[in-house]
């Protein structure tokens, strides 16, 4: 226990090399999956996040609080409270591929990742009811928007693990989707159900979409579920330049969120077709306009991966279920704007382009 705590408090250390601070937590994440011994040592995970991550995470928090919008001061202190996210999440799913003494380790680590996304204020996990009132609230009421969007990236993160048992994925995918769609029920009661998700909410939606565990989820929340990312997508892709600023050239995170968006609702049109299908035709008006004609000669594209997710989804279209006749009618455009980018400088994006035209070219 003391090598492992040690390599956690390494890990987290503000001032050491950032590749030998991932190789630190590495070797910790082989230490609770392979090297924890049995029931009676307790949890190591509990015991290091609690005296450990956790004080920092709320400290690194606490700093981001009181510093300024727009400074590189802020940036930083971003950064460093997503680096100790990543600690949280490696540390929540090496508890969860464990299992026994480390199952209910791993729950609180994801249910207080999920409410770190959807909400200002939150309980701490691993504090007792006794516990004052100031050490058990966790307080994000300056930064809830920044921290929001890598929160569920943590979350993601976790739930991605590929490894331990066969039903832990499941059961923190049910009690997350819970919490969440709760939240989301409470905004729309106080902001209108119109009001626009947030990107932590949606984060979580689309995480657990691409890669958590739906099975036996009520037929409910899976509606739910897709309509929410399908209103997201619809949010990433405007239809017009906004007064507010919002659209605007893409960043970085925008980018990201685009990448999370359309690769969720891709899965959900592969594997969940009967709750998507009627937002397709919808939605294939976004995907297109993944493809702007001002970049089909730019050899430089930040969003690859947007343009090729949105290249499966169209492909995917043209297998689902409600007939041809809702497709036929996008067909022309469709056409009019890939054909532009076959002349593209990347042979990928070009390759994919081709695929498609000839995919939707046997639609009649």
């Amino acid at each position: 226990p003391y090598f492992f705590s040690t390599l956690v408090v390494f890990a987290i250390g503000r001032g050491y090399d950032a590749k030998a601070r991932s190789s630190a937590l590495d070797c910790s994440w082989t230490i609770v999956t392979m090297f924890h011994p049995e029931e009676k040592a307790g949890c190591w995970v509990k015991e290091s996040l609690s005296s450990t991550v956790l004080p920092e995470l709320a400290s690194a928090v606490n700093e981001l609080n009181t510093s300024m919008e727009g400074t590189g001061e802020r940036s930083e202190r971003l950064k460093t409270v997503v680096e100790i996210l990543q600690v949280l999440s490696c540390l929540g799913g090496a508890a969860a591929c464990r299992g026994k003494s480390s199952t209910q380790t791993s729950t609180n680590v994801s249910e207080f990742l999920v409410h770190m996304a959807c909400s200002k204020v939150t309980k701490m996990p691993f504090v007792s009811d006794e516990a004052s009132a100031a050490s058990a609230t966790f307080s994000m009421a300056g930064c809830a928007e920044d921290i929001g969007p890598n929160a569920a990236s943590a979350f993601g993160t976790m739930i991605s693990v590929s490894a331990g048992g066969p039903f832990w994925r499941q059961r923190l995918s049910h009690k997350a989707c819970k919490i969440v769609l709760e939240s989301i029920d409470d905004l729309k009661e106080f902001r209108g159900s119109m009001a626009p998700i947030a990107f932590g909410h949606a984060g979580i939606l689309c995480h657990l979409a691409c890669s958590g565990n739906l099975a036996g989820l009520d037929q409910t929340k899976m509606e739910k579920i897709s309509y929410e990312i399908f209103r997201f997508l619809n949010t990433l892709f405007p239809t017009a330049q906004s007064q507010d600023g919002f659209v605007s050239v893409d960043d970085e995170e925008r980018i990201l969120m685009k990448e999370l968006a359309l690769a969720s609702f891709v899965k959900l049109m592969a594997y969940r077709s009967d709750n998507i299908a009627k937002y397709v035709p919808v939605v294939l008006v976004n995907l297109l306009r993944a493809f702007p004609p001002e970049e089909c000669d730019n050899a430089d594209v930040k969003d690859l991966r947007v343009k090729l997710l949105a290249l499966q989804g169209l492909m995917i279209a043209t297998t689902m279920p409600g007939g041809t006749s809702k497709l036929l009618k996008v067909k022309p455009a469709l056409e009019t704007v890939l054909t532009e980018y076959l002349r593209h400088p990347s042979s990928l994006l070009r390759k994919a382009v081709i695929q498609t035209i000839n995919t939707w070219a046997v639609l009649t």
